[in-house]
Protein backbone atom coordinates (compact mmCIF):
# COMPACT_ATOMS: atom_id res chain seq x y z
CA UNK A 1 0.00 0.00 0.00
CA UNK A 2 1.14 3.11 -0.91
CA UNK A 3 1.32 6.12 1.26
CA UNK A 4 -1.54 7.91 -0.83
CA UNK A 5 -3.56 4.30 -0.63
CA UNK A 6 -3.19 5.00 2.42
CA UNK A 7 -4.14 8.19 3.20
CA UNK A 8 -6.80 7.38 0.99
CA UNK A 9 -7.99 4.94 3.06
CA UNK A 10 -7.97 6.71 6.28
CA UNK A 11 -9.23 9.63 4.83
CA UNK A 12 -12.62 7.33 3.87
CA UNK A 13 -12.97 5.92 7.14
CA UNK A 14 -12.40 9.22 8.72
CA UNK A 15 -15.35 11.16 6.56
CA UNK A 16 -17.79 7.36 7.05
CA UNK A 17 -17.27 8.20 10.87
CA UNK A 18 -18.37 11.85 10.36
CA UNK A 19 -21.27 10.87 8.80
CA UNK A 20 -22.52 8.87 12.12
CA UNK A 21 -20.90 10.93 14.77
CA UNK A 22 -18.31 8.50 15.69
CA UNK A 23 -14.59 9.22 16.04
CA UNK A 24 -11.37 6.13 15.55
CA UNK A 25 -9.21 7.26 18.84
CA UNK A 26 -7.07 4.93 18.31
CA UNK A 27 -5.07 2.24 15.96
CA UNK A 28 -1.71 1.14 14.57
CA UNK A 29 -1.26 0.36 10.71
CA UNK A 30 1.99 -1.35 9.55
CA UNK A 31 3.81 -2.46 6.21
CA UNK A 32 6.24 -5.39 6.63
CA UNK A 33 9.08 -6.79 3.71
CA UNK A 34 7.85 -10.14 3.04
CA UNK A 35 4.29 -9.61 3.55
CA UNK A 36 2.23 -9.60 1.08
CA UNK A 37 -1.10 -8.34 2.30
CA UNK A 38 -1.90 -3.99 1.57
CA UNK A 39 -1.61 -3.34 4.90
CA UNK A 40 -1.70 -5.11 8.53
CA UNK A 41 -3.76 -2.91 11.63
CA UNK A 42 -6.32 -2.31 13.44
CA UNK A 43 -8.77 0.20 15.31
CA UNK A 44 -10.66 0.84 18.37
CA UNK A 45 -13.80 2.76 18.21
CA UNK A 46 -15.82 3.38 21.12
CA UNK A 47 -18.84 5.60 21.05
CA UNK A 48 -20.49 7.49 24.06
CA UNK A 49 -24.32 7.81 24.72
CA UNK A 50 -27.11 7.53 26.68
CA UNK A 51 -27.20 4.89 29.38
CA UNK A 52 -30.25 3.44 28.20
CA UNK A 53 -29.77 3.52 24.79
CA UNK A 54 -27.16 0.67 23.88
CA UNK A 55 -27.76 -3.49 23.58
CA UNK A 56 -25.31 -5.89 24.45
CA UNK A 57 -25.41 -9.50 23.51
CA UNK A 58 -25.91 -9.92 27.20
CA UNK A 59 -29.34 -8.77 26.69
CA UNK A 60 -30.02 -11.45 24.56
CA UNK A 61 -33.13 -13.50 25.79
CA UNK A 62 -34.54 -17.36 25.59
CA UNK A 63 -37.16 -17.11 22.66
CA UNK A 64 -35.79 -13.37 20.96
CA UNK A 65 -35.87 -13.87 17.51
CA UNK A 66 -32.95 -13.70 15.30
CA UNK A 67 -32.55 -11.69 12.38
CA UNK A 68 -29.82 -12.42 10.01
CA UNK A 69 -29.18 -9.22 7.66
CA UNK A 70 -26.73 -10.62 5.24
CA UNK A 71 -25.61 -13.72 3.75
CA UNK A 72 -22.78 -15.98 4.97
CA UNK A 73 -19.33 -15.21 4.21
CA UNK A 74 -19.60 -11.99 3.00
CA UNK A 75 -16.44 -10.59 4.87
CA UNK A 76 -14.53 -13.44 3.20
CA UNK A 77 -15.77 -13.04 -0.54
CA UNK A 78 -15.47 -9.58 -0.55
CA UNK A 79 -11.88 -9.47 1.01
CA UNK A 80 -10.66 -11.84 -1.00
CA UNK A 81 -12.22 -10.68 -4.04
CA UNK A 82 -10.98 -7.37 -3.89
CA UNK A 83 -7.33 -8.59 -2.43
CA UNK A 84 -7.06 -11.24 -5.31
CA UNK A 85 -9.19 -10.28 -7.99
CA UNK A 86 -6.87 -11.89 -10.53
CA UNK A 87 -7.03 -15.43 -8.96
CA UNK A 88 -10.91 -15.26 -8.44
CA UNK A 89 -11.13 -14.63 -12.35
CA UNK A 90 -9.26 -17.19 -13.27
CA UNK A 91 -10.97 -19.77 -10.82
CA UNK A 92 -14.43 -18.85 -11.08
CA UNK A 93 -14.88 -16.53 -14.64
CA UNK A 94 -14.53 -12.46 -14.61
CA UNK A 95 -18.44 -12.43 -14.03
CA UNK A 96 -18.21 -14.00 -10.78
CA UNK A 97 -15.33 -12.22 -9.61
CA UNK A 98 -16.93 -8.79 -10.14
CA UNK A 99 -19.90 -9.71 -8.44
CA UNK A 100 -17.73 -10.50 -5.91
CA UNK A 101 -15.78 -7.46 -5.55
CA UNK A 102 -19.35 -5.62 -5.00
CA UNK A 103 -19.61 -7.70 -2.14
CA UNK A 104 -16.81 -5.71 -0.47
CA UNK A 105 -18.96 -3.34 0.06
CA UNK A 106 -21.89 -4.72 2.03
CA UNK A 107 -19.37 -5.77 5.12
CA UNK A 108 -20.15 -2.55 7.30
CA UNK A 109 -22.75 -3.91 9.46
CA UNK A 110 -23.32 0.03 10.50
CA UNK A 111 -26.66 0.86 7.86
CA UNK A 112 -27.99 -2.63 9.39
CA UNK A 113 -27.84 -1.62 12.95
CA UNK A 114 -29.23 1.77 12.75
CA UNK A 115 -32.20 0.49 10.74
CA UNK A 116 -32.56 -2.36 13.37
CA UNK A 117 -33.21 -0.11 16.71
CA UNK A 118 -35.74 1.77 14.47
CA UNK A 119 -38.48 -0.43 15.78
CA UNK A 120 -36.93 -0.07 19.31
CA UNK A 121 -34.34 -1.27 21.61
CA UNK A 122 -34.31 -3.41 24.48
CA UNK A 123 -37.87 -4.34 26.15
CA UNK A 124 -39.19 -2.17 23.38
CA UNK A 125 -37.42 -3.86 20.37
CA UNK A 126 -33.93 -5.23 19.63
CA UNK A 127 -32.10 -6.68 22.54
CA UNK A 128 -28.29 -7.67 21.20
CA UNK A 129 -26.04 -7.15 17.99
CA UNK A 130 -23.36 -9.05 16.71
CA UNK A 131 -21.24 -8.54 14.14
CA UNK A 132 -20.35 -12.58 12.60
CA UNK A 133 -16.81 -11.98 10.94
CA UNK A 134 -14.99 -14.24 13.28
CA UNK A 135 -16.69 -18.07 12.69
CA UNK A 136 -19.04 -16.58 10.91
CA UNK A 137 -22.96 -16.72 11.42
CA UNK A 138 -22.73 -19.68 13.32
CA UNK A 139 -19.80 -18.66 15.28
CA UNK A 140 -22.32 -15.00 16.02
CA UNK A 141 -24.80 -16.79 17.30
CA UNK A 142 -23.17 -19.19 19.69
CA UNK A 143 -21.23 -16.14 21.17
CA UNK A 144 -24.45 -14.58 21.65
CA UNK A 145 -25.88 -17.59 23.21
CA UNK A 146 -22.76 -17.83 25.46
CA UNK A 147 -22.63 -14.07 26.27
CA UNK A 148 -26.59 -14.50 27.43
CA UNK A 149 -26.10 -17.08 29.53
CA UNK A 150 -27.67 -19.59 27.38
CA UNK A 151 -25.95 -22.94 27.55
Amino acid sequence: MTKNEFELMWSTMHRECEKIGMAVISGHTGRYEGCDYPMIGGATVICIGAKDCYVTPTMARIGDSIIITKGAAVEAAGLFAVTFPQRVAERYGKQIADDAEKIFWQMSVVKDALTAIQVGIRDQGVTAMHDATECGIWGGLYEIAQASGVD
